[in-house]
């Protein structure tokens, strides 16, 4: 199996319209993508349709969950605007709101439809195949010690992965945005997130198993290299 597999997108459209525009990058190779979709970038309403779409005419495709969508369901399920509003929720309500003032919980409640909770719901934690863990994090056992509530879903924990998954799978993940914009690899491990959406870095679709990536850069060009 071959696969494309899309870092951390954060509401950034243009360079993921972009991207999904490179119709050959996906023929032929199921698409992974490894969450963080929404918040901070100013157009996550968007993004969540676009991938939505993308779906419906690419069946296989795996949607993981990141951090940014468990506060999202967060927000959804507490109204807490502060919490929310610190992790870059706002951009993301007001991308389905237009606005942010006035009761704004219901307001958000009323324009993110059905269709967005349905999608949201079905994001995975994981993906697992017999080369590859998929995850939209990595924390090790003294991370996990720190860590509580929903967020923990969306992320693959080394010590388990010691002793539940066989370690010779590669694992791809996102999350920790790479300053340099280039994806970062120590041996099993290669991290694809950065920097879209948070540093304006450019959007990266790992090939696997080739190891070529390509990124949309924020002026939109596109460039392909090797790791």
């Amino acid at each position: 199996m071959k696969y494309a597999v899309v870092g951390d997108i954060h509401g950034e459209i243009r360079q993921l319209t972009t991207l999904l525009n490179i119709g050959q990058l996906f023929d032929n190779r199921q698409t992974i993508f490894l969450g963080d979709y929404v918040d901070v970038g100013f157009h996550s309403k968007d993004v969540l349709d676009l991938l939505s779409d993308f779906q419906k005419n690419n069946e296989n495709t795996v949607f993981l969950k990141g951090n940014h969508e468990s506060f999202l369901e967060q927000y959804l399920e507490t109204g807490e605007l502060y919490s929310y509003a610190i992790q870059g929720g706002l951009s993301t309500i007001k991308s389905f709101t237009g606005t942010a003032y006035g009761n704004v919980h219901n307001s958000f409640q009323s324009a993110f439809k059905k269709h967005h909770i349905d999608f949201l719901a079905s994001f995975k934690n994981h993906y697992i195949t017999p080369a590859y863990i998929f995850a939209h994090c990595i924390f090790d056992g003294i991370t996990k010690g720190v860590m509580a509530g929903k967020m923990i879903e969306c992320f693959i924990f080394d010590d388990i992965n010691t002793q539940r998954i066989h370690t010779e799978k590669k694992i791809i993940y996102g999350h920790y945005f790479q300053k340099n914009y280039k994806p970062y690899m120590k041996k099993n491990k290669m991290c694809i997130d950065t920097g879209c959406g948070i540093i304006g870095g450019p959007l990266t679709c790992l090939m696997l198993p080739e190891n070529d990536y390509f990124q949309v850069q924020k002026d939109l060009s596109v460039t392909k290299n090797r790791i």
